[in-house]
């Protein structure tokens, strides 16, 4: 367990010059620990130049905390990273599930109510979003597996 959390902590083969290798092969060892498909598509291959390394660390990690909670919460069986761009050259992140999902209005309700009990994931994804001016949504609900789209 403290060999995965330093690794984690700075995974010792991620190059941001090639963020599209370090996400692939994130997506590859996350279905192999896991035991969970993991889909992996790239339409732009150019999307991640718009970001500087900081950028690409923070994208690395939501992407990582968002297969880490479709590994331990949601019970997934499929899951997929797709990165794209849209008509105004905005890098779009989408990061699907086919878990359980959850209610988004609780968890934030519980979030504001019990401070000590919350699951900072999201939480850290929601900022690291901010600090890059982008946007995250989730979308999700009981039974329904989740979606988490970021712009860029």
């Amino acid at each position: 367990e403290i060999r995965t959390i330093c690794f984690n902590l700075n995974p010792p083969d991620f190059d941001v010059a090639d963020m599209n290798a370090a996400v692939s092969e994130l997506c590859t060892e996350f279905e192999k620990a896991n035991n969970i498909d993991c889909n992996y598509i790239i339409k732009d291959t150019h999307s991640f130049d718009q970001l500087d390394s900081l950028q690409k660390l923070n994208l690395f990690r939501i992407i990582q905390e968002a297969l880490t909670n479709a590994g331990r919460h949601a019970g997934a069986k499929r899951t997929s990273v797709t990165i794209t761009s849209n008509v105004n050259k905005h890098l779009i992140v989408f990061i699907t599930d086919d878990g359980c999902g959850f209610d988004l209005n609780a968890y934030d309700k519980k979030s504001k109510q019990n401070l000590k009990e919350t699951h900072f994931g999201i939480t850290g994804m929601k900022q690291r979003v901010m600090i890059m001016h982008g946007t995250i949504e989730f979308i999700t609900a009981p039974g329904e597996g989740t979606e988490i789209r970021i712009e860029l």
